[in-house]
């Protein structure tokens, strides 16, 4: 049976693959892990398991969740939330939004932002299939703030991009917006 791992489960994989130092391992990982965080855990693991092939594909997180209970992939990491027959999920804890904002926006004094800070404030989002932003939007509507999303976008890369260029502010994970920082 495959398994549906965390990132917090990495390790204990590659711990596993010591005691067979060849063979190879299938990932499958959301864009902005695998951009931002998953590069040094690969370059880590591939040291310490030089005999160990890995691939890396980048999947929509609706994706993933499927391609390892076909078994195409050995792990996954993805934002889902339902389970899959024969996949064991592993959920790790929950990370917290961040905004993101231009250089100089009037908003970057402010030690803490609230839902109603976006209000008149053009929203740059990530897509509206995607689980983050059921999320953002759950907890949005329960402040009654309706958002001003001028542009969406399927992941988070892009969106800290047009973010740093002056097209809106934006909420999105922290693990994407640390790597945009500055």
């Amino acid at each position: 049976e495959r398994s549906f791992y965390g990132l917090d489960r990495i390790a204990k994989a590659a711990a596993e693959l010591h005691h067979r130092p060849t063979g190879s391992l299938r990932l499958a990982a959301a864009v902005g892990p695998s951009f931002y965080w998953l590069p040094e855990i690969i370059t880590k693991f591939r040291e310490s398991q030089p005999g160990v092939g890995l691939s890396l594909n980048v999947l929509p997180s609706s994706e993933i969740l499927d391609a390892v209970s076909m078994q195409q992939y050995d792990m996954g990491l993805a934002d889902v939330s339902s389970d899959a027959p024969g996949v064991e999920i592993e959920k790790l804890p929950p990370l917290e939004f961040v905004c993101a904002l231009p250089n100089g926006h009037h908003l970057s004094r402010k030690r803490r932002i609230t839902a109603k800070d976006f209000s008149n404030e053009p929203v740059v989002m990530i897509s509206p299939d995607s689980h983050q932003q059921q999320r953002i939007m759950k907890a949005f509507s329960s402040t009654y703030t309706q958002l001003d999303i001028v542009v969406e976008a399927s992941n988070s890369g892009p969106i800290c991009a047009m973010v740093a260029h002056g097209a809106g502010i934006s909420i999105l994970d922290p693990i994407t917006a640390r790597a945009f920082r500055n």
